[in-house]
């Protein structure tokens, strides 16, 4: 996507949260001038995505400070494991990509393909479902049940 949206704009400036990320935050964000005005596009997975809207939603419903590194410690730890599974799930799915891309596959690479692809047929949904739980229940009224400041 990053590639073909710079072809059609030759243009763009480029920021990478990929590796470089702003708090546990992951987007390529590509900056277009399209009649002297400055446009940007974020682009992101699902999972990323899904961490962003989660970080948001705890921002709004426990401390803004939240998604600017600061906040409950243990807020923060868990936002910061979440993006480093969803960072080894990007990582794992671009080694897949490009051993899918190899014309003429040795059996080890067709093996280290099949076991990719069944890690990330099983991670992504797990992943995807547990951040969308801990949506759910930053989006429920707070009780000392849910109570994430320690």
């Amino acid at each position: 996507m990053v590639s073909s949206l710079r072809a059609l704009f030759p243009e763009t400036s480029l920021v990478d949260r990929r590796n470089n990320t702003s708090h546990g935050y992951r987007a390529v964000h590509l900056i277009v001038k399209i009649s002297k005005k400055a446009i940007e596009t974020q682009i992101r997975t699902e999972e990323q995505h899904l961490w962003a809207e989660l970080s948001e939603k705890l921002a709004d419903t426990l401390d803004p400070g939240i998604k600017y590194g600061r906040g409950p410690a243990r807020v923060r730890d868990q936002l910061t494991y979440l993006s480093a599974a969803v960072a080894q799930l990007d990582r794992t799915e671009m080694q897949v990509d490009k051993i899918a891309s190899l014309p003429d596959r040795t059996s080890q690479q067709e093996e280290s393909l099949a076991k990719g692809r069944a890690f990330l047929d099983g991670a992504r949904p797990l992943l995807r479902d547990g951040i969308r739980d801990l949506i759910s229940l930053a989006e429920e009224p707070t009780s000392d049940d849910h109570d994430f400041s320690n």
